[in-house]
């Protein structure tokens, strides 16, 4: 009995030695995955440290109190502070975020970059400013993310930029291009009055002294007359071009469709004459002017029918809306517009192969693209796949791009 006891007493014994040794080397597997867990951490931790240290934009990170995470140094260094710990825990819109642009008080609860986080969501603006430590203010661009723990939102890190340069540069040349739509409207006013009255003599002369007139001398009244409506008519596409701009965006949309159907009533002897179908297809409203909008339309349907050609297919517009962004197509089926010459035909007076075949003064297109860059767009041509152009003119609403 006594041998037995001692026999069990050794099994358990080696038993538990057995449970100790396996329990070790789980013990120590968990401390080496734990080591290689907290050496990724550290090394991940040094390279996002390293790129924040690194980037030329300042960057900031928020918890949910819109307290301070983190503060890079570039970022430290546009808005005048010396060390991260200055800023660190402390709630950064009452430090750099409190004030408008005008000077008006900026409430915590109207705050964007606030109600990004806050509410799971991305922002991206470019007319706020930031407020330095010495309590002055700088121009920003920024971007604002929300920070996850797993799928819960903890924060948002946000990056900015200062934009001061930029916005001088642009208003150098706001200035500029006001003094020159000044000049050219200036210009082209004073030479209506000329204008018009050698148009009306040369008429006056033909009518009056027209049987007295040689062959030769009527055809040269013929050409002081032509060229003098061609010459008014640069004048009337110059006060269009100048004057673009100079009208207040619409409070709501404009309906594309109406607008449509005033410039195809307008050019029913034009459709006619040419025997091209237009087909428009239900168009998106967008929210700019609409006597805008008509010079768009009517320069782009205008050319289509005057430079598409006899046979050509139907003049198709269409257009659709992505967000506050609106995209109109105008198509043509007709001779097209040769491949080196696109890229040009938005130049003022620049009139291509074909263009110079047709009466027209040359700067239709360049205030169609003009209206398209003061809506935040743009407007391109491309070749009509088996043969024609289509135009494309891009709008952003007027509402969106307030400051």
């Amino acid at each position: 009995m006594t041998q037995f006891l001692a026999q069990l007493d050794a099994g358990i014994l080696w038993l538990l030695l057995v449970l100790m040794l396996l329990f070790v080397a789980d013990l120590l597997f968990v401390l080496v995955q734990r080591r290689k867990t907290e050496n990724t951490l550290t090394e991940s931790s040094l390279k996002t440290r390293l790129l924040l240290n690194s980037a030329a934009e300042g960057i900031y990170g928020l918890d949910l109190e819109g307290n301070c995470t983190f503060f890079n140094p570039a970022g430290l260094k546009l808005l005048g502070y010396q060390s991260e710990s200055e800023l660190l825990g402390r709630n950064l819109h009452e430090i750099t975020h409190h004030t408008r642009p005008d000077g008006t008080p900026y409430p915590a609860d109207e705050c964007k970059i606030c109600h990004a986080y806050l509410h799971d969501s991305k922002i991206h603006l470019e007319n706020e400013v930031l407020w330095r430590k010495d309590g002055t203010s700088f121009p920003v661009e920024y971007w604002s993310h929300p920070l996850y723990k797993g799928k819960k939102t903890v924060g948002a890190v946000v990056s900015f930029l200062d934009i001061t340069e930029r916005k001088l540069a642009e208003q150098k040349l706001k200035a500029v291009n006001e003094e020159l739509d000044a000049f050219v409207y200036t210009v082209s006013h004073d030479l209506r009055s000329p204008i018009s009255a050698v148009i009306g003599y040369s008429d006056l002369l033909k009518e009056v002294h027209g049987e007295e007139l040689s062959e030769k001398a009527m055809e040269l009244v013929n050409i002081i007359e032509q060229q003098g409506e061609k010459m008014a008519m640069i004048v009337d596409d110059l006060l269009a071009l100048a004057t673009t701009g100079n009208i207040e965006p619409p409070d709501q949309p404009i309906d594309t469709n109406e607008v449509l159907r005033f410039i195809l009533t307008e050019l029913t002897d034009q459709i006619k004459k040419t025997g091209i179908e237009v087909r428009v297809e239900p168009l998106p409203p967008v929210q700019v002017p609409e006597s805008l909008l008509i010079q768009v339309f009517a320069n782009l349907i205008g050319n289509a029918l005057r430079y598409a050609g006899p046979n050509a297919g139907p003049i198709e517009v269409g257009g659709v809306r992505e967000g506050q962004k609106v995209s109109y197509f105008i198509r043509d089926h007709g001779r097209g517009i040769p491949l080196d010459e696109q890229a040009k035909i938005f130049n003022a007076f620049y009139r291509g192969t074909i263009g110079k075949q047709k009466a027209g003064s040359g700067v239709g297109l360049t205030t169609v693209q003009k209206i398209c860059h003061l809506y935040g767009g743009h407007a391109t041509v491309e070749d009509t796949p088996g043969g024609g152009a289509t135009f494309r003119v891009v709008f952003v609403d007027a509402a969106a791009l307030d400051p």
